[in-house]
């Protein structure tokens, strides 16, 4: 099976710099490594566009998980 979608890795100031950037990568495989996802949940108490940024992509990132396994 050939796999045509393009991969992307994405860091934490990818995430917090524009809480939409998570939705910029249609009909891509989209990663987030283990590192960046401990880094947003430890933004997420600032009260800061970027903590703003990481309470959004963490939601989303819930919501994600509610639908099958990640």
């Amino acid at each position: 099976m050939n796999n045509d979608k393009k991969a992307f890795v994405l860091d934490t100031s990818v995430l917090v710099f524009d809480e939409d950037a998570i939705h910029a990568f249609p009909n891509s495989n989209v990663y987030i490594p283990i590192t960046v996802l401990e880094e947003i949940d430890g933004l997420k108490k600032r009260m800061d566009p970027a903590g703003n940024a990481a309470r959004y992509v963490n939601r989303f990132l819930d919501n994600l998980r509610k639908k099958g396994t990640l």
